[in-house]
């Protein structure tokens, strides 16, 4: 008989009447020491022959008759069915009694195999259906036991509206051939039936209430948690955060089924569930949120009990509620950030991806939501990778164009729960992109414009005092281009002007404070500098400025502008971005005197100033505004008006259409779920890998010879539902172990589990060509990087970093030398590519590199 419940929960029936039923204790046996093939039906320490015979209790003695047992092959234990009322301790050891059985016992029980030992009102049952089974002739255990051998009599038995007969277990071939239909079973139609078949004992009668000794039947609703907290510890009156809600609580109580877990219900009034409706929880005692909240306003929690019956607790318990605050304050920016993924580094060797960490900004109010970060080729700057939100205190930024010999800076800002910026950036102190010793000068640009407008050369200047260019970058293949010089002569390649000046890897360069000359003519003269501080050995010119004397009888304004854009590019209506205002606009013309800046402004009317009031912003044609606390749903319009180089500003001002402030929406906390994982196009050194996610998502695959994953691709940072990744350079006939791992756009990931291929047997041995394997190496003790040479002797190996400092020499008279990864101190190197020398035992060598991967 088993409770429908949980179908393992299950006991062998030793009597009843008509309207109960007994059943026998149920012991569990530890299998502890015996695998799997050992523990077959009829093994040599689980025999038939010990039916019926006596269980002795160590301690206890003899307690009844083992009635029947049961293998579980896959838990690993098997379970005594003993028709015993005794009392014995929980665990123990027994012996059967003139048998073969014995062993440590662990638990003693009502019903056995599953996590049920107890009748729970509404609980359904069925008589045998597969476990335990009728295996032999009669009602019960057959002769073993209190009732007699007698065939069994069924009829009226339904499960969910489904008629169920009497049927042996086809698993076993045996039992369908000494069970047989209308001698050991009959399927009869109702009792009379039974009677004309032969029937002459009291049959068992349901439905009717079950009846268990000593089983509490739980019919009294749980009681609600003692108390409600607001906030995830002690009690919190505030809230500064508008997206997220916390509370928890005090355990609810019941003292006969126990508590399944809890419902909960958030509202602006004690009790009300207006925010969340009545949600259900597992047996947890806090929980979080997400929903748009509004300032001023008190939430409450309600939180009511559910029991093992799935009964409520008839009343709930209520927080005292939390009160959301404005946090008007910005948070403090990160202290120090770090170029690489822990220690500070100086420079790389990856062309496509960086790596920053940085320490925790700080917010006593409403806390620290995230961050917000940027790159660029000077401290502060953006021209590599714009500003992106991230939410932890790390980052890996790939599909990334790094120019070797660049230096590139990670800038942080701190963002608070209120969704304010932090006024200050914290900068890195800058990573170059490196390369081997470079030795050759870089070559200059290939020309250079006289202004400051990127691409465009002029003729002549208006101004005595300033003077810009720009040019096209310069070039090394070696080690790249970090920066220039530039100087400014009244003669090309002349420096009378302005001598020369060293600027970042910029591509123009504006110089103030001069002393010019109305009626004369200035060159600008550029030199680059690669990643070794080498210089270029010519400069470029450009091809002139004339001053000329400044049009003050210009009365004319300047052009109106022809249409102002909100947002970076194409026209928005609507950010979500609350804390910075970005907006473009078409560059205004003056024929006589130029342009010399544009003024913006902000308002929440078309042509207001109340935000943002008129601000000088240069000549860029564009505004990026951070710092601002926008409010949700009102609509903030940027007006801009051009000023010629004599004051006169355009005739009227043109605004923008305006973008409206929308809430935030919920973080996304949810990874991607893959599927679909296969290996194929296997050879004797290749792989392919694929799978498929529910969402937008990274590609990544990390293998190797055991489930250590020695080896990982290249992370593909394009957001794909189908992925697929190449392994290469894999050893033939070798078994691989590897998983996938995929990241969604808001930095969930999720890594796959273990998963194995194995690669075709070797057609050769390794080929001549390779010195260093495996390669890329995770290296360590138990996976060394090995050197050899073809069909020689090695003698010495030696590993440099690629600016040429040597970290180890090994030595040996061997095929191959082992490296652990460990420098000559015995630390442990960093990740990286390093070059490395090996030297036969004849003198000849042969050189590499070898990268080893985190």
């Amino acid at each position: 008989m088993r409770n429908t419940s949980d179908p393992k929960s299950a006991g062998v029936i030793i009597s009843n009447t008509s309207n109960t039923i007994t059943t026998n204790m149920v012991i569990k046996m530890s299998t502890e020491g015996y695998s799997n093939i050992n523990c077959t039906w009829n093994s040599a320490y689980c025999q038939n022959s010990d039916l019926g015979k006596q269980v002795n209790i160590t301690g206890t003695g003899n307690i009844g008759s083992l009635q029947s047992f049961n293998n579980w092959y896959v838990e690993k234990f098997r379970l005594f069915f003993v028709n015993s009322s005794s009392s014995i301790p929980q665990t123990g050891a027994l012996t059967i009694s003139g048998g073969t059985m014995q062993g440590k016992y662990l638990s003693v029980k009502n019903l056995g195999g599953g996590a049920r030992d107890h009748w729970d009102n509404g609980d359904t049952f069925v008589i045998s259906n597969g476990y335990p089974c009728i295996d032999q002739i009669g009602r019960g255990p057959g002769p073993i036991g209190s009732q007699p051998s007698q065939p069994l009599y069924e009829w009226n038995n339904t499960l969910n509206g489904t008629v169920y007969h009497i049927q042996p277990n086809s698993n076993i071939p045996s039992y369908t051939k000494h069970i047989k239909a209308n001698r050991e079973y009959y399927a009869c139609s109702n009792m009379s039936d039974a009677v004309s078949r032969g029937m002459n004992y009291t049959p068992y009668t349901y439905p009717h209430p079950l009846q268990f000794v000593g089983v509490t039947v739980d019919v009294t609703s749980p009681a609600a948690p003692g108390a409600v907290y607001d906030g995830t510890g002690a009690d919190v009156s505030a809230t500064f955060s508008t997206a997220s809600l916390s509370a928890n609580w005090t355990p609810g109580i019941d003292n006969e089924s126990g508590i399944k877990g809890y419902i909960f219900a958030a509202g602006t009034s004690a009790g009300a569930s207006n925010i969340v409706g009545w949600t259900t929880l597992g047996n947890v005692q806090s929980t979080t949120t997400y929903k748009t909240l509004s300032m001023g306003v008190t939430y409450y929690f309600s939180v009511k009990a559910v029991n093992g019956i799935d009964l409520i607790s008839a009343t709930s318990a209520n927080s005292n509620g939390q009160y959301v605050a404005v946090d008007g304050t910005p948070p403090s920016a990160p202290v120090t950030v770090r170029d690489g993924t822990g220690v500070d580094i100086s420079s790389t060797i990856s062309a496509a991806q960086l790596y920053a960490n940085w320490d925790a900004g700080g917010d006593a109010e409403s806390g620290i939501s995230g961050y917000k970060y940027a790159i660029g080729t000077s401290a502060g700057a953006t021209d590599t990778s714009g500003w992106a939100s991230n939410s932890g205190t790390s980052v890996l930024k790939t599909g990334l164009s790094l120019s070797i010999g660049a230096t590139y800076y990670f800038t942080v800002k701190s963002v608070n729960g209120a969704g304010l910026e932090s006024a200050l950036a914290a900068n890195s102190n800058g990573v170059v992109v490196v390369s081997t010793a470079d030795v050759t000068a870089p070559i200059p640009p290939s020309i250079v414009r006289d202004g400051a407008a990127t691409g465009v050369d002029i003729s002549s200047s208006m101004s005595l005092n300033t003077l810009s260019a720009n040019w096209a970058a310069g070039s090394d293949p070696e080690s790249g281009i970090t920066g220039y010089q530039y100087a400014i002569g009244t003669s090309a390649g002349g420096t009378n002007t302005a001598a020369w000046t060293a600027v970042g890897n910029v591509l123009s360069a504006t110089r103030s404070g001069l002393a010019l000359a109305a009626g004369a003519t200035y060159y600008f003269s550029v030199k680059s500098v690669n990643g070794n501080n080498l210089v270029s050995a010519t400069a470029a010119n450009s091809n002139g400025q004339y001053i000329v004397a400044v049009d003050t009888g210009d009365a004319t304004p300047p052009l109106n502008i022809t249409a102002v854009r909100d947002g970076t590019g194409a026209d928005i209506t609507a950010t979500t971005v609350l804390t910075e205002i970005n907006a473009n606009w078409d560059p205004s013309a003056d024929a006589e005197s130029g342009i010399a800046r544009y003024w913006y402004a902000i308002g929440t009317t078309a042509g207001g100033t109340e935000f943002v009031p008129w601000t000088d912003n240069g000549q860029l044609t564009g505004i990026n505004v951070t710092g601002v606390t926008m409010t949700e749903g009102v609509t903030y319009y940027i007006s801009v008006k051009a000023e010629n180089n004599v004051g006169l500003q355009s005739a009227s001002t043109t605004t923008s259409n305006g973008q409206v402030a929308l809430p935030p929406a919920p973080p996304d906390t949810v990874p991607p779920v893959i599927s679909l994982v296969t290996a194929g196009g296997i050879t004797g050194t290749g792989a392919a890998v694929t799978w498929v996610t529910d969402e937008p998502s990274t590609s990544l695959v990390e293998y190797g010879r055991s489930a250590a994953y020695s080896r990982q691709t290249l992370e593909d940072a394009s957001l794909d539902l189908s992925h697929s990744a190449a392994l290469t350079e894999l050893m033939p006939g070798t078994v691989y172990h590897f998983r996938v791992i995929s990241r969604d756009a808001s930095g969930n990931e999720t890594a796959s589990s273990d998963y194995t291929f194995s690669t075709e047997a070797p057609a050769q041995p390794i080929a001549g060509y390779i010195h260093a394997y495996p390669n890329p190496c995770k290296v360590s003790v138990s996976n060394p990087a090995k050197f050899r040479m073809d069909g020689a002797t090695v003698s010495e190996a030696s590993i440099y970093t690629v600016s040429g400092r040597l970290i180890r020499k090994l030595t040996g008279n061997s095929a191959e030398i082992s490296w652990d990864g460990t420098n000559t101190d015995g630390q442990k190197v960093g990740r990286g590519i390093y070059i490395y020398k090996i030297t036969g035992s004849s003198g000849d060598s042969v050189t590499g590199k070898i990268a080893l991967t985190k």
